[in-house]
Parts: structure tokens; C-alpha cells; sequence
């Protein structure tokens, strides 16, 4: 048996408590929370000793922390941070996802797997959703990510993604403004599936035979967007998730344009893509939409009462112009609001301490007097709320049952000092340069701040070298797209120049000046 006793920390939310939390340990054994209590009496609770396989930690002084869910994430393009500045989303699509790109070799998908993965721990986050594009798509590839999670130790719901109707129909629009004849420089040198490919059978035939495992990773379902997914592809999903009880993830309402794309196209399904998953059998408790921005109260109110989550992305929205989900609205209806990071070429980090930061702040851009997130809210659309929307109901609590992913803090860092709320100065202050450990299902992968399951100094040389390359392809990617930047960017303003009572930005506007 596995056993790890964290002793003396001041536990987040134990007995309720989040601004003065009380002193306990947490006994963990085989990975999960077994004991959460003042004073345990286990034997070999002192440091240094090894009774009955007790590895000890001495967290005096510390803040133990529910570790962090990451309920919306992409690992294709963590070596692409940092390489963009902040562009329109359709814009910085065209330049940083795989499909612009030649395809990558093993080695380069295990070592991008593993920089994502490193910085989510870094930042006290144990569990993510990694809704990952493999180009082309090749199950050995999927193996490759699945296993670089569990090198590194990391919690994680991978979901293939997917999709069977061409990128034109991403929005409103975009199939009138791009030519025909210039539609090429929108795909690298390969398809992501070969032409006639049965698309769900290669998703069946990869999921079904690893999701038998359990363990810290786990699988999911990832049709890209339902304007980018046939009824049948979405139906066929609906019928895999039922009949396996396999978690969904799925892009929505990102944009104005894409929203809009559902009011001109989906006249059968209630110009609605909301509707429209509902009738292809997806709305549902399985079901997890990312993003959500440009939705309307009667549309939020339909996934709240169908029991779905919802996966808020507010600084990656933030960086691509999207808009700002109607936080108070949420809040207002109900639901399960979860929180993701998303990709890290438009955020640039991994951090669910920035995320909850910002969520709790941007809803004050709806009305000054709105109902805005407290602390303790964030946290929880951090942690639990994020478990749940990942399918999982033993994470995101420091409880007797739950799994044992645990982050500490150290107490004596500035950003807790004086220690007035612990929940307020880990959510509103800067926490990041406090983290000291981190626990996943029992096993320590961070201690000091520092990586033990991976060489970081390692890690770091394979991924600068496979970044160079990557830069060098980056220019010739641009230098293909640039000339549909017009085109790509008049198929953006229609959108705003429609008539549609909707906003989601911080002012009463609906329109955009002419160019």
C-alpha cells in the first residue's frame, strides 16, 4: 500500500472554513484521501522515518490546496507560446493550429506533451483536459500522449479531436468572403483524415480499447465544434458517449461570427447550435462547452437544465477578441461553470491562478452592481466544478474518498502575508512563486518547486531545439496565409455590421466602423 501523510497544513475548506483555515493533516493511501483530521495517529508520522511504506511531509506553515482542474486545454501548440500577439481569432487560427503545419514526428508530440503538462503542475494543477488535434491523425500518436502523461504524472482526460465539414464553415461567412481558388493556403502539406476516412470508426477504434485502463488518465470524446461537425458525426458521438459513458468536449459560441453562423444556417434546429447538439443527443450531463461566450439567457438556460457544463476561458477570449461570456448571467441561471486555460499560443500560460483572477473580475464589465464571483467561487469553478465537468466526482476536494491531488503553499510568502484570507490572497494575489509541492493520486511530482518525475533542464533543451523548427515553418505558414488576412478579416466584421441584439463585449455597440 501506497501511503503518504501530509502533516500540519492548514487545510483549504476543511469544516468550511477558507479565510483562517484550521491545521490538519491528510493521510493519504493508494491515491486517495483516507483521513483529513487534526493530529492523526499514524504510525511513523515522523519525518525521515519509513513505517509500513508512510512517506511523510512536514507542512507547517504551509497552505494545502485542492489541486487545480484544467477543464479546457490544447496540447498541440505548446511549443508555439509566446508567438503571437494578441490577433482575432479566425486570424490566429489560420497561423498557430496543426492543419497549417507538416505533420510531427513521436518524439516532437511526447516533448510538447510533456512542456503543457510540466507547466500545469508548476501551477498547482493537477488534472487537465486535453482535447488534443493529432495531423494526421495516427493512434500510435495518441499513445505517444497518453503515455507522456503518465510519465510525467499528471491527471488527465484526453479527447481526440475531430471534425468532418471544412474549416469555411467555421463561421458566418467565411465560405463567401474566402475564394475558392485561395481556399488551399487555409492546410498544410497533409489531411488530418484521408479523404472518405470513417472518422467516428478511427475515434471508436482508438478510444474504446484504452479507455478499459483505469488510472490517472483517462478518455473523452472531442467533435471540434458543431459547425464543424456533421448531424451524423455528432450523432454518432452521442451514440459512443451513452452507450460507454464517455465524457464530450466541444467548442461553442466562441465568436459572433460562429454564433451567427448557427442563426443563418441552422433554421431546422432552431438557428441554434445549442438546439442543435440537443438534437443530436449530446446535451447532456456527459457534455462539457467550451467557451460559451455569445449565448443567450434562454440557450444557457437549456445546458443548466439538461445538466451539461460549461468551460469558461476568459483570458484566452481576452487575447483573441473574442468577447466576455456573460458571467452574471451564468451565475444568475445556474449550471455548472467550470474553468480552462485553453491553448497556449492565445493565453500563453498555464495558470488557473490567473484564470480565477480574472473570472472573479470580468463580470463587473456587465453591470457595475452585478452579481461577481466571490473567491470562494472561483475556487470552486477551479476544483470541483472543474472535476465534474471532466466526468470525475472524487476530485477537486480535500475530503475522506476523493483522490489525493493536493497543492502546498508556503505561508511565508509576501502574497500570504499578513494572512487576512487565505481564499481571497490565493485567488486575487500572486500565489505562483508560493507553490512548493504538488500531489497527484498520492505521489509527489513536485517538491521545492521543482519537477521529479521528468529532467526539467532536460525537457527544456528537447523542446528549444524542436522550437527552432517550428519558428522556421511558422514563417513559411504566414507567408501562405497572409494573402486571405483581408478576406479573413471582412468575413470577421459582417458579423458585427448584422443586426443582432447580442453582445458580448464591454460596450452597447453591435457594429464595428467601416474600413
Amino acid at each position: 500500500m501506497r501511503r503518504l501523510l501530509i502533516c500540519g497544513a492548514r487545510v483549504l475548506g476543511f469544516n468550511d472554513e477558507y479565510d483562517q483555515p484550521q491545521v490538519a493533516d491528510i493521510l493519504i493511501e493508494d491515491g486517495a484521501i483516507s483521513s483529513v483530521a487534526p493530529n492523526l495517529s499514524v504510525e511513523g508520522r515522523e519525518p525521515g522515518q519509513r513505517v509500513n511504506g508512510l512517506e511523510v511531509i512536514d507542512a507547517h506553515d504551509r497552505l494545502a490546496v485542492p489541486g487545480f482542474v484544467n477543464s479546457h486545454y490544447h496540447s498541440h501548440d505548446t511549443l508555439l507560446k509566446g508567438a503571437f500577439e494578441a490577433l482575432p481569432l479566425d486570424t490566429w487560427a489560420a497561423l498557430a493550429l496543426p492543419p497549417a503545419f507538416a505533420p510531427r514526428s513521436a518524439a516532437e508530440i511526447r516533448v510538447r506533451t510533456l512542456v503543457g503538462a510540466a507547466e500545469c503542475l508548476l501551477r498547482g494543477i493537477t488534472c487537465v483536459q486535453d482535447m488534443v488535434r493529432l495531423h494526421p491523425y495516427a493512434a500510435e500518436h495518441f499513445d505517444v500522449v497518453l503515455k507522456a502523461y503518465q510519465e510525467i504524472g499528471i491527471r488527465a482526460v484526453v479527447a481526440p479531436h475531430y471534425n468532418d465539414l471544412a474549416g469555411t464553415n467555421s463561421a458566418a461567412f467565411w465560405d463567401e468572403e474566402i475564394p475558392a481558388e485561395q481556399q488551399w493556403r487555409l492546410s498544410g502539406p497533409a489531411a488530418t483524415f484521408a479523404k472518405d476516412a470513417d472518422i467516428m470508426g478511427l475515434i471508436r477504434d482508438t478510444v474504446l480499447p484504452r479507455a478499459k485502463s483505469a488510472g490517472i488518465v483517462r478518455l473523452g470524446l472531442g467533435p471540434s465544434a458543431p459547425e464543424r461537425c456533421s448531424e451524423k458525426l455528432l450523432e454518432a458521438t452521442a451514440a459512443l458517449s451513452t452507450e460507454h459513458d464517455l465524457p464530450v468536449f466541444t467548442h461553442v459560441a466562441e465568436t459572433r461570427g460562429k454564433t451567427l453562423h448557427a442563426r443563418l444556417k441552422l433554421a431546422a434546429h432552431g438557428h441554434s447550435h445549442i438546439t442543435f447538439l440537443g438534437n443530436c443527443g449530446l446535451l447532456g450531463p456527459n457534455l462539457a462547452i467550451a467557451h460559451a461566450v455569445w449565448l443567450d439567457p434562454a440557450e444557457i438556460a437549456a445546458i443548466a437544465s439538461a445538466g451539461a457544463s460549461v468551460v469558461l476561458n476568459p483570458q484566452g477570449n481576452l487575447k483573441t477578441r473574442s468577447g466576455i461570456a456573460p458571467i452574471g448571467t451564468y451565475r444568475a441561471i445556474g449550471g455548472n461553470v467550470a474553468l480552462g486555460c485553453d491553448n497556449c499560443s492565445c493565453n500563453d500560460s498555464q495558470s488557473m491562478l490567473q484564470a480565477m483572477k480574472t473570472y472573479a473580475g470580468l463580470a463587473a464589465v456587465e453591470l457595475p452592481f452585478s452579481d461577481t464571483p466571490a473567491a470562494q467561487d472561483a475556487l470552486h469553478a477551479a476544483t470541483t466544478a472543474g472535476a465534474r465537468a471532466l466526468g470525475m466526482r472524487n476530485v477537486g476536494r480535500l475530503a475522506s474518498g476523493m483522490r489525493g491531488d493536493v497543492v502546498l503553499f508556503r505561508l511565508d510568502d509576501m502574497c500570504f502575508v499578513p494572512l487576512n484570507s487565505a481564499v481571497r490572497q490565493l485567488v486575487f494575489g500572486d500565489a505562483a512563486p508560493a507553490l512548493e509541492t504538488v500531489v497527484v493520486d498520492g505521489r509527489i511530482v513536485v517538491a521545492g518547486g521543482r519537477l521529479q518525475t521528468v529532467d526539467p533542464d532536460a525537457l527544456r533543451q528537447e523542446a528549444e531545439a524542436y522550437a527552432r523548427e517550428l519558428r522556421r515553418e511558422l514563417r513559411d505558414v504566414t507567408q501562405r496565409v497572409t494573402p486571405l488576412f483581408a478576406h479573413i478579416e471582412r468575413a470577421a466584421q459582417r458579423p458585427h455590421a448584422t443586426e443582432w441584439r447580442l453582445s458580448a463585449y464591454a460596450t452597447s455597440a453591435s457594429t464595428v466602423p467601416p474600413r
